[in-house]
């Protein structure tokens, strides 16, 4: 990329699922002490030209990705599981000043390193003298990756169903713009999520809408507010642009 990304991107949240504040002085399990960074997933920095600056900024739910689909910066991984590597060998081996009360932050783009030290919070719910919290949240149901009963959804065989029948629908692509240039389906009207609130009144409520992302999830929060907006007869396509690749037309690129 020759373009460099501006501002701060939020950290994403760690899915590891936290120990007993009584074990391990409450850190995650299988985490190495004091090792963390943020950000490697390209699509933070994505949603945080969609959100707005904040590094620790919490993403709206149902709109956190995967890093299998947004990507990460490929070597950023590699260094921090290599500086994991030697955290693990020096605690089974005895030997060094392992990383435990310390937190050790990589800037990629800079290429430094600064170590922070870090005190107990006596009042952390987590790991503090009185704690509440000894298990994770539901990640899926706070993200919004379970599906949903309220927003009506067509499969990708169906909607080639309709196209090669000559129904008369539109087909609405929730996408950002780059992501319309690298892949489409045929016909689609590109209507950012983003804007789909304030052009609302371009799209005729009568009638029928089928609306697409890259997987599902973006299009589904379309159908929500389209629905919150009058709109009776709007699906969401399941699988979205990539489930089209995989099972209709392999000619549109996969990303």
């Amino acid at each position: 990329m020759n373009r460099r990304l501006k501002g701060n991107v939020p950290i994403r949240r760690d899915r590891r699922v936290p120990e007993r504040a009584s074990d391990r002085g409450g850190r995650f399990a299988g985490e190495q002490p004091g090792l963390r960074v943020a950000p490697s997933c390209v699509g933070d920095a994505v949603r945080a030209a969609e959100c707005g600056p904040g590094v620790g900024r919490r993403l709206p739910r149902r709109r956190v990705t995967c890093t299998g689909q947004a990507g990460v910066l490929g070597v950023l991984p590699g260094i921090i599981g290599m500086l994991q590597a030697i955290e693990a060998i020096k605690l089974i081996v005895g030997i060094g000043e392992p990383l435990i009360g310390r937190l050790l932050h990589f800037d990629a783009l800079k290429v430094t390193f600064r170590e922070l030290k870090l005190r107990r919070d006596p009042q952390c719910p987590v790991c503090g003298e009185n704690p509440t919290i000894f298990a994770p949240i539901d990640y899926d149901q706070f993200c919004g990756t379970q599906d949903d009963a309220n927003v009506p959804g067509i499969s990708v065989q169906e909607l080639k169903r309709k196209m090669d029948a000559r129904e008369a629908f539109e087909l609405i692509d929730v996408r950002e713009p780059f992501e319309f240039e690298i892949a489409r389906i045929d016909g689609a009207k590109l209507i950012p999520l983003g804007e789909v609130a304030e052009r609302a009144d371009e799209l005729h409520r009568a009638q029928t809408f089928v609306i697409h992302c890259h997987s599902g999830r973006r299009s589904a929060e379309a159908v929500r507010l389209l629905k919150q907006r009058g709109f009776a007869n709007v699906y969401n396509l399941e699988g979205g642009i990539d489930a089209w690749s995989d099972f209709i037309d392999p000619t549109v690129p996969k990303y």
